[in-house]
């Protein structure tokens, strides 16, 4: 305890008059705050499109814009509200994206920590989406569970609202707790995660988690909170604040908690450069969502004909992404595969590579056989 709120107040002290003390990297934080930005729109954009496509197949009416899927003011006459009472209809719609975005944490988890791709951009969004899609995932539920009569919230609590499973107090509560404590685990688990970002034994790594994590991450939920500010939407509202408490008082937290008393290294750190590919398509991004508001979002009405066209174009684009990942993963997986083969036959890395990783490459353990070796050496001398 005493040492959770140690790290707890040197966050603190760091942020409220300490900075000229605080090695800060530009290039870092600028690249961090933007691919912290994309991965938080590819979960949300991620969670609104398997919403809207199980909607699409069962005719719902729905407005979509950049910041919502609007099924209120749409959704009024007699044949609209029979769709909305059947309990098959809302576990569809609602529990399609919860389960989506689920596998999406999960996928993002397994490359990060399995693959660890070479490039520190990627390592760095999938760390961010399993975060984010984290927060995507239970914060919606939350929204919903406690704001869906205030404030019209639809979202994935109504799927244990129909099975009658929340419709207690007690229930409804205790779901809510649950989803708290899964946030806390992930964001907990990736606190051993961050030495894929930078190196957790570097002297100035308080510095390095907060240039890397904790500020772009702050930075990313004031811009989030502008872009929202003029249409309040309270789903976007808790999951922000989520994201904040979780990553300040649990993923930094026990970041700094855990690497205190570890002796530390005078590492030299790699400048890195700021990255624009990021930059440039949350810059598209943003112009077509300010472009789909100002028509006053896109109204989606069932009709056979426009149901046709819809199926062939989801379908089409869904099998484009699907062979758009599985292109980029497999060009990823493979040049990690070549730097590595050209990293073992690197004259320079040979001469002075001597590790128990490096020899195990050549079938040679680095205490147990070096002696056998220098026998076969001699014996070949004689």
């Amino acid at each position: 305890m005493h040492i959770g709120k140690a790290s707890t107040i040197e966050i603190i002290r760091l942020l409220k008059g300490k900075f000229t003390e605080l090695r800060f990297d530009k290039a870092d934080f600028i690249n961090s705050t933007f691919v912290f930005l994309l991965a938080w729109f590819s979960a949300f954009w991620f969670f609104q499109l398997f919403t809207i496509l199980p909607a699409l197949a069962v005719g719902a009416r729905m407005n979509i814009f950049s910041y919502e899927i609007d099924f209120n003011s749409v959704n009024h006459v007699v044949a609209d509200l029979s769709i909305w009472s059947d309990s098959n209809t809302i576990a569809n719609v609602f529990g399609t994206p919860a389960i989506m975005l689920f596998l999406l944490m999960v996928i993002s988890l397994t490359l990060l920590v399995k693959v660890q791709p070479r490039s520190l951009q990627v390592r760095r969004y999938l760390f961010w989406l399993a975060l984010c899609a984290c927060i995507r995932l239970f914060g919606n539920y939350i929204s919903g569970s406690l704001f869906a009569t205030t404030h019209y919230v639809w979202n994935w609590n109504l799927v244990t609202d129909f099975l009658n499973i929340t419709t207690i107090g007690f229930f409804k509560y205790l779901f809510i707790i649950l989803a708290l404590v899964f946030i806390y685990a992930n964001f907990f688990a990736l606190s051993e995660r961050v030495s894929l970002l930078f190196n957790p034994f570097d002297k100035y790594r308080v510095d390095r988690v907060i240039c890397n994590i904790f500020l772009p991450m702050l930075a990313g939920c004031v811009i989030l909170l502008l872009w929202h500010f003029l249409r309040w939407k309270i789903t976007e509202i808790v999951c922000i604040v989520l994201m904040f408490l979780a990553t300040s008082f649990v993923l930094c937290r026990k970041f700094i908690s855990r690497y205190r008393d570890v002796e530390s290294d005078e590492v030299e750190h790699e400048k890195d450069s700021i990255r624009k590919v990021p930059i440039i398509i949350l810059c598209l991004l943003w112009i077509a969502g300010i472009l789909l508001d100002s028509k006053g979002g896109f109204l989606v009405e069932y009709s056979a004909y426009k149901n046709y066209y819809y199926e062939n174009f989801v379908l089409a684009a869904i099998i484009l992404i699907v062979v758009a990942i599985v292109i980029i993963l497999l060009v990823v997986v493979r040049k990690d595969k070549k730097d590595r083969q050209h990293q073992l036959n690197d004259p320079q890395q040979i001469e002075t590579n001597d590790s128990e990783e490096y020899l195990a490459e050549f079938g040679v353990k680095k205490y147990e056989d070096i002696d056998k070796y220098k026998r076969l050496w001699d014996d070949s001398e004689r």
